[in-house]
């Protein structure tokens, strides 16, 4: 097997796929856990294995999920803090990252609501409109994606949300929306609009590529943002690394792997 190393800034289309399969590579292997960087379907068609390197980085982003929303609380000269204990947290996918941020929030004081993403069509509105904080903990799908069917948006966007802030004539206590997943997964516009309209004291994302032409003054004093560094701790680099190691000998075998060795 003849395996090509790639990681999550790669943009592995059909074109790279048709390159490396023409140079005799069988199988891919991401460093990143998520593989939506990946068009896979393509990759299937033409028997170009994909593999990622699993159980790396949840207690990190995790813990970055926190980190940003202990930014939106805290407190400044101009405005006072927000104590997260007694508060609810609505946590949207509930895999190893959503439990790792729930056992946080609980060391904490807060009260956690849990649902997985698969369940979205039946989200109750009070999963929402009764939580101080909503994380989106979802995996970016061909499903959950901009440009899937939820009429061409990102799955947090008009189509689920829209009567649930502006239809409900029941108080809505959702403050903040905190994002470590993929910036596709929200309708930037709607995001906006939310905001903008005070629905939403403010949203945070850790993603590189948000979409910024629907950020108006008034809105950015209401956004906050770091560039894809929620997986970035030594621990995590450490355990990333002994990941593609292994995930190497898994698909070469032991014979070629000592070759490689020596």
């Amino acid at each position: 097997m003849n395996v090509i190393k790639v990681d999550e800034k790669n943009d592995v289309d059909s074109t790279f796929l048709d390159k490396i399969k023409n140079k005799g590579f069988d199988c891919i292997l991401t460093t990143s856990v998520g593989i939506d960087h990946i068009d896979t379907e393509y990759a299937k068609k033409i028997r170009i294995r994909v593999e990622n390197t699993d159980y790396q980085s949840e207690h990190s982003v995790a813990q970055h999920y926190f980190a940003l929303l202990l930014k939106l609380c805290e407190p400044s000269k101009k405005k006072r803090g927000i104590e997260l204990r007694g508060k609810q947290l609505a946590i949207l996918g509930y895999g190893r990252i959503g439990k790792a941020c729930e056992q946080i929030a609980k060391g904490f004081g807060m009260d956690v609501v849990t649902m997985d993403f698969e369940a979205h069509i039946g989200i109750p509105p009070e999963f929402i409109t009764k939580s101080f904080a909503l994380f989106l903990c979802m995996p970016l799908t061909g499903y959950t994606r901009a440009g899937s069917c939820f009429d061409n948006h990102g799955f947090f966007g008009k189509r689920i949300f829209e009567n649930i802030f502006y239809k409900r004539h029941d108080a809505n206590k959702l403050e903040f929306v905190v994002n470590c997943a993929r910036d596709k997964l929200v309708d930037n516009e709607f995001m906006a609009q939310l905001l903008d309209d005070g629905k939403l004291r403010a949203y945070a994302v850790d993603e590189e590529t948000i979409k910024y032409q629907y950020i108006t003054k008034s809105v950015l004093d209401k956004l906050y943002c770091t560039p894809h560094i929620g997986w970035k701790t030594r621990e995590c680099a450490n355990r990333r690394e002994r990941a593609v190691f292994c995930k190497y000998r898994e698909l070469l075998g032991d014979t070629t792997w000592k070759k490689i060795k020596n």
